[in-house]
């Protein structure tokens, strides 16, 4: 290949590589502010819902029904991001599930979790994703790929669990109480991470305390208080 030919090629690829990152970044910054944004959780209607989520919602909603849980409603869960949830409960309301669906670096992110608060405040998750195990006042097991049927049934091993060991049992919540929960169980997961990752500050470092207290309130149960205090 002639000198002047492969300098051209070369020009011409780095042109085209500095393009495609210029046309990321704004993406990638988008994606990063999001991530670290606090959850909003704010109602939507469900034809307010971009098609394809609206479709996933329907699928999944559709599946859960089949294990007992009804649909509560759809929210956006952050401004930056496009992230959004649909809310289910159980006839009991011990067992709350979030169907999410969030568009992340290449394509779209779609995970289902359950969570169940605890009559000593403890926020407990059994999800679908790939997070890291939790203990303590939230209290996370995941396993990946399971179904609908699956979740529900490894959500309920935990309770009871839980109940055997802890002597604690799972509060009875209601559609109003669900998104207060779920940014409940956020900013202790985000708390949680903050802490491994040197220099990092959780998006709910500032109002934490003020979730804890609306939480407290709801439950009547001091937090700093360990069970059987």
């Amino acid at each position: 290949m002639r000198p002047e030919l492969f300098l051209g090629l070369s020009f011409a690829a780095a042109m085209v590589g500095a393009a495609a990152w210029l046309w990321m970044l704004p993406r990638v910054a988008r994606i990063f502010r999001g991530l670290n944004e606090p959850a909003l959780y704010r109602p939507v209607a469900a034809d307010e819902l971009p098609p394809a989520v609206r479709r996933h919602f329907d699928e999944q909603a559709a599946t859960f029904a089949r294990q007992g849980l009804r649909v509560c409603g759809d929210y956006r869960v952050r401004r930056e991001l496009e992230h959004f949830s649909r809310l289910l409960i159980d006839p009991a309301g011990h067992i709350a599930c979030e169907v999410a669906w969030y568009r992340s670096w290449k394509a779209p992110l779609r995970v289902a979790s359950l969570f169940s608060l605890l009559d000593d405040a403890t926020f407990v998750e059994t999800a679908n994703r790939v997070i890291p195990p939790q203990d303590g006042e939230l209290i996370v097991r995941t396993h990946r790929g399971a179904s609908p049927a699956e979740l529900v049934d490894y959500h309920r091993r935990l309770l009871a669990t839980l109940r055997d060991e802890r002597r604690t049992a799972p509060l009875a919540l209601d559609d109003e109480s669900l998104p207060l929960v779920a940014i409940y169980g956020a900013a202790l997961m985000h708390e949680r991470l903050a802490a491994t990752r040197p220099g990092t500050v959780s998006p709910y470092a500032a109002t934490l305390p003020q979730i804890r207290a609306a939480i407290e309130r709801w439950i009547e149960v001091p937090l700093n208080e360990a069970p059987g205090d």
